[in-house]
């Protein structure tokens, strides 16, 4: 059942601060970790139920056996103080909550570049069909084309961890991942002088988070904790903040807002991290906005840049009733 903004504001003063990723601040009070206060919340199930992929809503991001390369814009349309691309797969997308929120704040442009199932790589993912494996690739050649035309003055990208790529001789997936974005960014940056910055892709929990949470029912608040897995296993390899250390380039990685020392989780301060298997909610994503901007700032500033001292709030509710369910 729905409800309104004004009902759901007025039953959350009590826990002001503790939101979403604020409850994994270590700013925040110790008892923003404590899910069974989150109780009198509504709906009982948990905030973000039904929150989806934005960018697939307003036909932004290419689907996967379709090579035409789409393109959506956020933040500010004009008079922005930096342009920025927002480049890479679904899991590039489900940061579009975030990034947008920065870019209001800064006045800054965003353009997205996005295609379902296709890093920004010259390696290919071998876990999908030949046509989508063509198809990625000349989506590639051709995003590669508009960002050395773009004069973007940053490149935010980010892709699905934990694939399989077409691997060289003596090669490892991981190493062939890893060498696909490298190679592709040089491409780029043959032609651009865009700051490129890679974020970490976010954990896959060894439980279905979605399905683990529902079944709680009621208790999903008290026993939420339960639908967790150890952070040792749920954060993967990832190739993009790899690929960012060997170029040294910058890499925004929010791993702590996931997870604590031991586990990573599905419900975080009563709202759901994950609106699939392993897709973040677009609500969980817009919370993490301040601590995103917190680390993406000091990657991008350079002399001449301007930063302005804006900020994103991290105390307001930061949702509205279309987010509820």
């Amino acid at each position: 059942m729905a409800t309104s903004s004004t009902a759901v504001a007025a039953s959350t003063p009590r826990i002001e601060g503790c939101v979403g990723a604020q409850a994994l601040d270590p700013a925040s009070p110790e008892s923003c970790r404590l899910q069974s206060t989150y109780a009198e919340l509504v709906p009982v199930k948990g905030l973000a139920t039904a929150t989806g992929p934005i960018a697939r809503g307003r036909y932004c991001r290419a689907a996967a056996a379709v090579s035409g390369v789409p393109s959506c814009v956020y933040g500010v349309s004009s008079s922005a103080r930096l342009r920025v691309a927002l480049v890479g797969d679904s899991h590039a997308e489900q940061w579009i909550p975030a990034v947008d929120a920065v870019a209001k704040a800064q006045g800054w442009r965003v353009e997205t570049f996005l295609k379902g199932g296709c890093p920004f790589s010259t390696v290919m993912r071998s876990d999908q069909a030949k046509s989508a494996r063509n198809s990625c690739k000349t989506w590639n050649g051709k995003v590669v084309k508009k960002l050395k035309a773009g004069d973007y003055d940053i490149i935010l990208t980010t892709h699905a961890s934990g694939r399989s790529f077409a691997t060289a001789k003596g090669e490892s997936t991981r190493q062939a991942e890893t060498r696909g974005v490298r190679s592709q960014w040089a491409a780029v940056q043959r032609g651009s002088s865009a700051r490129i910055i890679a974020i970490r892709d976010n954990p896959l929990l060894t439980i279905e988070p979605y399905s683990c949470l529902n079944n709680l029912r009621n208790s999903v608040f008290a026993r939420s904790n339960q639908c967790s897995s150890a952070r040792s296993v749920s954060l993967r390899f990832d190739a993009e903040s790899t690929a960012a250390k060997q170029t040294g380039r910058a890499a925004v990685d929010l791993s702590d807002y996931f997870c604590d020392e031991a586990k990573c989780y599905a419900m975080i301060g009563a709202v759901r991290v994950f609106r699939d298997g392993s897709h973040l909610s677009a609500l969980y994503v817009r919370t993490m906005a301040p601590y995103f901007q917190r680390q993406l700032i000091p990657a991008v500033m350079r002399p001449g840049y301007p930063i302005s001292d804006n900020t994103v709030s991290s105390s307001a509710p930061m949702y509205g009733a279309s987010d509820l369910e």
